[in-house]
């Protein structure tokens, strides 16, 4: 069983290194932010006085941490250079960030570090903490669609939810008592909105235990959600400003949940199958020579150990030497909280679908425009994203170079990706004409090399599925 494991990492070691030696060979030099050249055709929008609401994804947050690094490629940030904004603030983050920073160093092995991130009890650790007014960039990552009009105080919530971003971000209330607050007092004219990912993101990323539903046991419940969402969009509105608002993407479709293959137990000898099917035979479970799904824990089955299957899904986050030397997987099940169960998909899948429902309709009937994030990714998924020079951006943790070194957030490049989507909306529906900016001009992924992803890039197609495994192990193309 042992050998078997063994197989499986060093293939996925193999497939790593490889998707990491065609990245550092080709180096893309990165342009500094530049605002436009000239005014900027905005149409019937005004960007005067532009705010943003939102958690991570808006607050530029990658690799695990938030960084002044990463943060001033933020979607928003990078819109507001887009329309020729000069004073758009964020709260800067010391390098390397609050959190732990993933950092590729070496492609010998290779080699992902976790960078010893700055303290945020550190006075010195927002390099924009004096700002006398509320920051534009109002992303909080952590934040449910809850916290827009909590009022609760800012550091106890920080400590109470052991998230930082809230009394790094919202400061004092003397600048507004909650999220909506701190927007409303800046009296936008402009106001992008992407929150509601963490309502399910949360649920989904602990394998299912850790919930913001009211039972704690799941995603927001919908009606929930759906109150919350709506007074959000009722409070900004009052403020005239014009509006865009994104709905929420299919959470397992991020390299997060797709990187590790749901049946990478590899079995090559007749021995091995026949061990485990003794093993397993009074659970009615059974193994072939080949590719079999892993073992998992789960409390849908009275054994509380199941099988996994094509719709399941092993967590980023697993200890790979549990499955290599532990027997994780195999005689022993993956812990709950390393796994997406079916049931737990159905949740989020079911959460999803009932959140975007809201947003659609709450957009719509107060003449919002919206981003369509959840087609974006599907797409992304199944045909990449195509930009003229950089090729198809994928998925695919590493090597698709939409997201970033955590598996969930995207990387700078796609940030300016998400921006330009927003920015497509802004100009259909407030008659504008601002151009897009240039995902040329973000660095790649940082550390050695940078990401230049092209179509026939790599020298067999499907990269990560078990058959490139397979094809990379015997040699063969």
């Amino acid at each position: 069983m042992k050998t078997a494991m063994r197989m499986m990492s060093i293939v996925l070691l193999a497939v790593l290194m490889l998707a990491l030696v065609i990245v550092g060979c080709k180096k893309d030099e990165a342009t500094a932010p530049t605002q436009p050249p000239g005014p900027v055709n905005t149409g019937t929008a005004n960007f005067a006085r532009y705010v943003s609401l939102g958690n991570s994804l808006t607050a530029g947050f990658q690799s695990n941490a938030l960084s002044q690094r990463d943060q001033v490629w933020s979607y928003p940030s990078q819109i507001a250079r887009a329309v020729g904004i000069t004073g758009f603030e964020q709260p800067l983050i010391k390098d390397p960030g609050i959190g732990a920073r993933k950092k590729l160093t070496s492609l010998t092995g290779p080699v992902i570090i976790t960078e010893t991130g700055v303290s945020p009890t550190d006075p010195g650790s927002n390099l924009n903490a004096a700002l006398s007014r509320p920051y534009n960039n109002l992303g909080i990552p952590g934040a449910i669609v809850f916290d827009m009009a909590d009022t609760s105080d800012f550091v106890i919530k920080s400590t109470v939810r052991a998230n930082p971003f809230f009394a790094q971000v919202l400061r004092s209330k003397a600048l507004g008592n909650s999220i909506i607050a701190q927007a409303k007092a800046l009296t936008p004219t402009f106001i992008s909105v992407w929150i509601g990912n963490n309502d399910v993101l949360g649920y989904a990323t602990s394998g299912g235990t850790v919930g913001t539903n009211l039972a704690g046991n799941g995603p927001t419940d919908a009606p929930v959600f759906d109150l919350f969402y709506r007074n959000l969009l009722n409070e900004l509105k009052t403020t005239g400003a014009g509006i865009v608002a994104a709905n929420i993407p299919d959470v397992t479709s991020i390299p997060f949940f797709t990187t590790v293959p749901w049946n990478g137990l590899v079995l090559t000898r007749q021995g091995q199958v026949d061990s485990l099917n003794a093993a397993y035979a009074p659970l009615g479970i059974t193994f072939t020579l080949g590719q079999n799904g892993f073992i998992a824990a789960t409390s849908s089955s009275p054994s509380g150990r199941k099988k996994l299957t094509s719709s399941e899904f092993v967590l980023l986050t697993v200890p790979q030497d549990s499955l290599r030397l532990a027997g994780w997987g195999s005689t022993k099940p993956i812990p709950t909280q390393y796994v997406l169960t079916s049931d737990e998909v159905a949740k989020v899948s079911a959460a999803i679908t009932a959140f975007n429902a809201s947003i659609d309709s709450l957009c719509r009937n107060r003449g919002i425009g919206l981003v369509d994030a959840n087609t974006i990714l599907r797409n992304a998924k199944t045909s990449g994203i195509y930009v003229p020079g950089l090729g198809s951006f994928t998925p695919s943790f590493v090597t698709g170079g939409l997201f970033s070194y955590d598996g969930v957030h995207p990387s700078s490049r796609g940030y300016a990706i998400v921006a330009n989507e927003f920015i497509k909306v802004i100009n259909t529906k407030f008659s504008a004409a601002i151009p897009e900016v240039s995902v040329a001009a973000a660095p790649g992924m940082q550390g050695v090399g940078n990401a230049k992803i092209a179509p026939g890039e790599y020298p067999w197609p499907n990269v990560g599925s078990l058959d490139f495994y397979v094809k990379l192990l015997t040699g063969g193309r």
